[in-house]
């Protein structure tokens, strides 16, 4: 039926011009040209959106990109081949959708647990592990099963014990435990499987930032962040055991403003920006920063980390990218906006950013020179990405596109999941 409505609408334009309020479509920059950047066109969709519907978020999760539509679908689309995988109603429209999140390998029960499952519940050997994406709204979130779409729970927000709350941020998920920052200042985790809160951190301000979970050395922690400037770090577990911030005197104040964005946590440190215009690296355990640098203007866009570089947008400023392991500059640029992927051509790490003219730049992420500039047309949706081999770029009006390096091979769920390709065998 989707394609059905598609077809008329097709039928519709080309009849009646924008009569639909639908412009005339821009095609993508054309090979040619994208072979300049040392690009081609890998694989391109169309996403078959009902009429008036207009895809309002693109995010890229391991093998799968996720488009939210501006009705409050999710539509997940094969990564790696470009095959639309299924269509999910989220929300009413009007209603606030967080971005999503996976959850790997978790145990669940085939039915939403009751009290009985609650007070006794089965032993995890008897439980199938199911790789899951979380989304949520500020009232509820739902799970899906991320190969079919199927619905596998939903939890309301305002059943929980012993307080109900109202989200106020994308959640996190370590296979366990989801974590999700509130309107209260508080930070929830809550076990999948049964649905219960475990633990809630309480924070002086509200939370606009998603918690995040890592697990440095196998050891489960929570970085949490709010607006009274403070990192909260508790242990994974079923009890609340935070780590920082310490009690007593402590030889550093809070950060420098509020924390509105999504921070970065990997297997070096936890990266974070400030409104009050500073990046700070934290250790992983919690405790004093690593490094902090100060940017020119606010920081409210997400933090993006490669294997190299740490890279920043200040508003009315330049992109800054930063050497992860001290916070030196490294170079920055006024007319830089984001990183749409980071991957070396041969010894060289290239980044490939989109600046503010919508042109694609590929710059020596190392040193900071251009490389190549060429215009992007026909697309208006960017993909944050600085782990996948690629560029996945789309259009509002459901075109969506995947570009590769000139003489890649095959690109593969292995690859999207790892950021790392192996070597064809010749």
């Amino acid at each position: 039926m989707r394609g059905l409505m598609k077809l008329v609408l097709v039928v519709g334009l080309a009849l009646a011009g924008t009569g639909c309020g639908r412009s005339a479509p821009v095609s993508l920059t054309h090979g040619s040209v994208l072979a300049q950047a040392g690009l081609k066109t890998y694989w391109q969709l169309d996403l078959e959106l009902l009429e008036d519907e207009q895809v309002a978020q693109t995010l890229l999760l391991d093998e799968t990109l996720y488009c939210l539509t501006n009705t409050n679908h999710l539509l997940a689309v094969d990564a790696a081949r470009g095959v639309r995988k299924w269509a999910k109603k989220i929300a009413e429209p009007g209603v606030t959708v967080y971005r999503p999140c996976h959850g790997n390998g978790v145990l669940l029960m085939d039915k939403k647990p009751g009290v009985v499952d609650i007070l006794r519940p089965p032993a995890l050997d008897q439980l199938q592990p199911r790789d899951l994406v979380l989304i949520n709204t500020p009232a509820y979130l739902l799970a899906f099963d991320r190969k079919s779409g199927d619905l596998v729970r939903r939890f309301d927000f305002s059943d929980f014990t012993p307080d109900d709350f109202t989200a106020n941020t994308p959640m996190s998920c370590d296979g366990t435990y989801v974590y999700v920052g509130s309107t209260g200042g508080r930070c929830y985790a809550i076990r999948l499987n049964t649905g219960v809160t475990a633990w809630i951190i309480r924070t002086d301000d509200v939370m606009t930032a998603s918690p995040q979970a890592h697990a440095p050395g196998g050891e489960g922690r929570v970085f949490a962040a709010s607006e009274d400037g403070e990192l909260y770090v508790a242990k994974a577990g079923t009890d609340l055991s935070l780590v920082w911030p310490p009690s007593g005197i402590r030889t550093w104040p809070t950060m420098a403003g509020p924390v509105t964005t999504d921070f970065h946590v990997d297997d070096r440190a936890c990266f974070i920006p400030c409104v009050n215009r500073r990046v700070y690296a934290f250790s992983l355990a919690g405790g004093e920063p690593l490094w902090r640098f100060t940017c020119e203007g606010p920081l409210t866009d997400p933090i993006q980390v490669s294997q190299n570089t740490v890279f920043q947008y200040a508003q009315g400023d330049k992109l800054y990218a930063l050497n992860p392991a001290n916070g030196k500059e490294r170079w920055s640029m006024a007319r830089g906006r984001r990183v749409l992927a980071a991957m070396p051509a041969g010894d060289i790490p290239l980044a490939y950013l989109v600046d503010d003219s919508s042109n694609l730049l590929v710059v020596d992420e190392i040193l900071g020179k251009v490389r190549a500039s060429i215009p992007l047309t026909g697309v208006d949706l960017f993909v944050n990405n600085t782990k996948a081999p690629a560029v996945f770029l789309g259009s509002r009006y459901g075109r969506l596109y995947c570009l590769r390096q000139l003489g890649a091979g095959n690109l593969t769920a292995k690859a999207l999941r790892t950021g790392k390709e192996e070597a064809e065998a010749g």
